[in-house]
């Protein structure tokens, strides 16, 4: 969790223009190549800095397996969760916003932000690896839905979008956040469906087709023998 922590603040203060007090058009509109690259790697909607923070993490918990440390990362995480909420109680801010004045930030995503979302990613990794034996019916249920994770979330974005262009007024951030959890509840039975009948047909599968050609030829050469 140190790493994690040194990488965070290094992210965040490398991403010295992040635009936080930027609207949504000018977080995702360029006039030109520079711009365009300051996008990718600084002020864009998930610029490269600081959500590398998250990869790095993803990898290091790969690593970790069940040696994780349970009740450290949930001391670490309720410890943040406090922290932050007492910060936004003494500077009377908002403790949490998609974007503006705030103590946790998504666009830009802050300093505080990720890192409490990153010790409470490590406290859910150490939980499930905790519960494995015992939930192992219910993590068979909704490991199809993490194998789509990319996929639901693009999705979400496309139906918040259309809902709010053409739905009957603009949408609050609780009706937002109804919205997802219903989507994501729905993916449920649909995942596992779609692992059963078409489980080639997914922007994960697509991801591993470009990162990995070698591995594209093999299951051509599958196919073919099939």
């Amino acid at each position: 969790m140190l790493t994690f922590s040194l990488i965070v603040a290094l992210s965040t203060l490398l991403s010295i223009d992040s635009g936080s007090s930027w609207s949504w058009d000018q977080r995702v509109l360029s006039s030109g190549p520079l711009e365009w690259f300051s996008r990718l790697l600084m002020n864009g909607t998930y610029p490269l800095l600081p959500w590398w923070a998250f990869f790095l993490a993803g990898g290091a918990l790969s690593g970790i397996g069940h040696n994780g440390n349970l009740p450290r990362s949930s001391v670490v995480a309720v410890a943040l969760l406090l922290v932050t909420l007492g910060m936004a109680m003494v500077s009377e801010t908002q403790w949490a916003l998609p974007n503006g004045d705030a103590i946790l930030t998504f666009f830009p995503a802050n300093f505080w932000f990720v890192l409490t979302a990153g010790a409470w990613s490590h406290l859910v990794w150490h939980s499930a690896f905790s519960l494995r034996h015992k939930a192992r019916k219910l993590f068979a249920i909704i490991a199809p839905v993490g194998k789509l994770s990319l996929s639901i979330y693009v999705i979400h974005f496309a139906i918040l979008r259309l809902l709010a262009e053409w739905g009957p007024k603009s949408l609050t951030i609780s009706e937002s956040f109804a919205i997802t959890v219903l989507h994501s509840v729905i993916w449920i039975p649909l995942a596992i469906l779609h692992q059963k009948r078409i489980p080639h047909l997914s922007l994960e599968r697509l991801l591993v087709l470009i990162s990995t050609p070698e591995h594209s030829k093999d299951e051509t050469a599958s196919s073919e023998q099939e």
